[in-house]
């Protein structure tokens, strides 16, 4: 019979470990895919953090404030109800992460 041979554990752990890091070398050599890496992880990152990035609510209507241009206050303006589009914007962002 043939007898079994035992490989060490540590070769395919330190295998994979290369692999992983040969393809991440080869990935951060392609600066599209830098790109698109950076552009993701500033939307994760402005959905992740948007109550403090906005200090209004998403859903609250002020019917006084409806249709406002673009201004300091509301960086892309209000709908037509009042509410402010950035803050429904980074909102939003967070529920299409979920």
């Amino acid at each position: 019979m043939a007898d079994t041979v035992a490989l060490p554990t540590d070769t395919f752990v330190e295998s994979a470990r290369s692999l992983r890091h040969d393809a991440w070398r080869r990935f951060r050599q392609q600066v599209p895919g830098m790109v698109g890496l950076t552009v993701l992880v500033l939307l994760v990152a402005a959905a992740v953090l948007a109550p403090l990035l906005t200090p209004y609510d998403p859903v609250k209507m002020n019917l006084r404030e409806a249709l406002i241009a673009p201004n300091t206050a509301h960086p892309l303006g209000t709908d037509h109800l009042g509410r402010d589009m950035l803050a429904r914007l980074l909102y939003g962002g967070r529920l299409s992460l979920v």
